[in-house]
């Protein structure tokens, strides 16, 4: 008896979002028109120039960014990628395979390292010894990115070190994040509650100044800062604020606890007359001392 077919499987729609997802390492297949273009452009500039120290922003007359492509042999060698005969074609021409100095791939390399010391590629223009070059290299790389003269190679590549180097709030802001989250993940450092937390520009009253305002935060931002909640729950007294609860009954005690914390910084106690309702930019309000005292079922 003859076997019967077996059906195809469908072509998946999704595989990119599945393949980032699941963080899967991909490989394309070579392209050769690509390839061919490139290699055609390096002969024209070495016939011209007689050398091939293309600057990596070089882009020819019909539009080959022909820097980047030098850039991307070089990695490609670096990782033992390139195939004998590519390498043998541009070492005839005289190429010189480590990345040059003033290269992006080379200013690349560099910053991950700096990004694995520091935890960020936030660095702003108050940068300390050898990061001030990084510093200003990556602020060159801001205002191309924004001003869209950045390839989006480039962007997706600074983006594999570090997804928020090029943040749309403060550096500053960004920065200090890392740096509290690397603390409070690496170190028993916890922060305390601050009651005049406008008042101070330290570390330890950071979270404060995030719970006051968060209002004037970012979406990102507050997803960054829940994030940090989750990683480490006892990092604040009033960590729970820095999360946006699920539960009907988590809700209530969030609201309280604002309140209260609202009530204790405008007056520093938390003791208030039971008739006093605590008003909220979300048009709710609650009593203090009849929370207070119901406080002790609440969740925590």
């Amino acid at each position: 008896m003859k076997a019967r077919p077996q059906p195809l499987a469908p072509r998946p729609h999704r595989a990119g979002e599945v393949t980032r997802t699941l963080k899967l390492r991909t490989h394309k297949a070579p392209n050769k028109a690509f390839w061919r273009d490139g290699l055609q452009a390096a002969q024209a500039f070495r016939t011209r120039h007689h050398h091939l120290n293309i600057p990596s922003e070089h882009v020819t007359s019909d539009g080959l960014a022909l820097g980047q492509w030098i850039g991307q042999q070089r990695s490609l060698y670096a990782a033992g990628a390139l195939p004998a005969d590519r390498i043998a074609a541009l070492t005839s021409m005289g190429l010189s395979w480590p990345h040059p100095p003033e290269s992006f791939e080379h200013h690349l390399a560099q910053i991950t390292a700096c990004a694995a010391r520091h935890g960020t590629l936030a660095l702003g223009k108050n940068a300390h010894g050898g990061d001030r070059r990084l510093a200003a290299w990556l602020e060159t790389m801001r205002c191309r990115a924004d001003t869209g003269r950045l390839a989006p190679a480039r962007i997706a590549s600074l983006n594999a070190v570090d997804p928020f180097w090029n943040p749309p709030w403060s550096l500053r802001w960004q920065y200090t994040y890392a740096q509290i989250r690397r603390r409070l993940t690496t170190s028993t450092w916890r922060c305390t509650y601050h009651r005049h937390d406008s008042r101070d520009s330290a570390w330890g009253s950071w979270l404060d100044r995030q719970i006051t305002h968060m209002h004037l935060l970012d979406p990102q931002q507050k997803h960054l800062r829940a994030a940090l909640a989750r990683a480490c729950p006892d990092a604040h007294p009033h960590s729970m604020l820095l999360t946006r609860p699920t539960g009907l009954r988590e809700r209530a005690f969030n609201r309280g606890l604002r309140a209260a914390r609202q009530y204790h910084q405008r007056h520093g106690t938390s003791t208030c007359p039971r008739t006093t309702p605590k008003r909220f930019s979300a048009n709710r309000s609650t009593s203090g001392p009849g929370w207070l005292d119901g406080a002790g079922t609440a969740p925590r």
